[in-house]
């Protein structure tokens, strides 16, 4: 889910790998890798890849208004208002409720596929960046 966005996002702005990768100081094998599902890639490279393309995660009919580094705030507000218990979210999602806790409070990252879970588990899907209103 994630590899595809990223992919149709690069495409839309138009920026190849060899230009993001430059700008943002990666790999382009690394990255490649990535995007064909071969490796995983560093929660932090990622966020620096949806910050770069104007990605974020919202909820479903939701424009995303929040920059991709802060999507664990809005989950964190799903949780809240879902009244749910990190113990219930680690059950249903069969992620450690230490890596939701730290996440959550922004202490930690979490791998690409946790996050691809944790998306799908909120109803949320990577969408662009909308600028705020003045």
């Amino acid at each position: 889910m994630i590899r595809e966005k990223i992919e149709e996002h690069m495409h839309e702005r138009g920026v190849n790998q060899t230009m993001l990768c430059t700008l943002l100081g990666l790999t382009v094998q690394n990255l490649n890798a990535f995007l064909h599902g071969k490796r995983s890639i560093p929660y932090k490279h990622l966020m620096k890849i949806m910050l770069y393309l104007k990605v974020t995660a919202a909820r479903e009919g939701e424009e995303g208004s929040v920059p991709a580094n802060m999507i664990h705030l809005l989950m964190r507000d799903s949780i809240s208002k879902q009244n749910k218990k990190i113990l219930d979210l680690s059950a249903e999602t069969g992620i450690n409720r230490s890596v939701l806790s730290s996440y959550f409070n922004g202490k930690r990252g979490i791998t690409v596929k946790q996050l691809e879970t944790l998306l799908t588990c909120f109803g949320m899907d990577i969408v662009k960046l909308q600028s705020a209103k003045a």
